[in-house]
């Protein structure tokens, strides 16, 4: 039958009145007439099935693995995710000798990051170099994989001027982000060198602006030695209004703890432990209650201790 479509922007149409059932040959309404398939296929209106097979195959043609990259890179990180990472590197450097895999920067910066969580600087460095030769420009992700590189290689000797270098030759390309400053940040503090720390993030810089992540990777360098450096810092996350996250808290707690027994931070103590991050207690990750723990272990507070033992970590 023929069916007219309803309209919502015209009041003079309803589906009971546009809708004009076929007949049969007795002049009766044909039911069976809705449950027919459409004359028309799917696809363009009067599109003859070869126009349409032939449509089909151009796209599965456009869409073989082959061309994807974004399958090369989930097989990439699926491998190094099972923990077989030189399955990874294999399956990567086979398909790019044997062109099966296009030249681009998701791939590489997918196998970058893959080596970075292991610690493979020196392997990473090769797989920039590739890229760099193949005409790629690398972005953000990249230098954020080459420094995560750095900062997870255990056996790296002077970490702290490769990752300076690094971060010079991102400025050559881009502006450096937030996030690839905070990961040469954690580099630097793995180095324990509070000197190189506040040169790097001088309290009154803005150019990156600094965020919860900046913070709390600059108190926990901090909290290595007594004294007032870490205050400005906390003063100024207050003052932007940065929320106080779980490790923010950690970090501050650091810095109180080096300090617990030359100074009073009660209140400080009470603000941080009426935080919801704070109340919630996770089994595996809790390091913010073994401080709040230690610190009031150190100022002889062994009833409050007691109490948060008892209403937050047992429950």
């Amino acid at each position: 039958g023929q069916f007219v479509k309803a309209s919502p922007f015209n009041p003079n149409t309803s589906p009971s009145a546009n809708i004009k059932p076929s007949l049969n040959v007795d002049g009766k309404p044909n039911t069976t007439a809705y449950n027919r398939p459409s004359p028309i296929p799917y696809g363009k209106p009067n599109q003859n099935a070869e126009e349409k097979q032939s449509q089909n195959s151009k796209t599965q043609t456009a869409r073989t693995p082959k061309d994807d990259p974004y399958i090369h890179s989930i097989r990439i990180k699926q491998m190094a995710l099972k923990g077989d990472l030189q399955r990874s590197i294999e399956y990567f450097e086979g398909k790019l000798a044997k062109k099966e895999m296009p030249i681009d920067q998701v791939i590489f910066n997918t196998m970058l990051d893959a080596l970075a969580k292991e610690g493979r600087f020196n392997k990473a460095k090769e797989v920039y170099a590739d890229m760099r030769r193949r005409g790629l420009q690398p972005d953000q992700f990249t230098f954020c994989a080459l420094l995560n590189a750095i900062a997870n290689n255990k056996d790296m000797e002077k970490p702290m001027e490769v990752c300076l270098e690094l971060y010079q030759t991102c400025s050559e390309f881009m502006k450096p982000t937030i996030d690839i400053f905070n990961v040469a940040l954690k580099v630097i503090r793995k180095c324990n060198s509070l000197s190189d720390l506040k040169s790097f993030f001088p309290v009154d810089m803005s150019d990156p602006q600094p965020n919860n992540y900046t913070y709390a990777i600059m108190l926990s360098g901090l909290s290595i030695e007594a004294g007032d450096a870490w205050k400005p810092y906390y003063e100024r996350l207050l003052k932007e209004c940065v929320s106080i996250d779980g490790p923010l808290i950690v970090s501050i707690l650091q810095c109180i703890r080096t300090n617990a027994l030359s100074e009073d931070f009660t209140d400080l103590i009470s603000m941080l432990s009426k935080k919801p991050e704070f109340r919630r207690f996770n089994r595996i990750v809790s390091p913010m209650h073994f401080l709040y723990l230690d610190i009031l272990k150190k100022l002889s507070k062994f009833d409050q201790a007691i109490e948060h033992y008892e209403t937050v970590i047992k429950p």
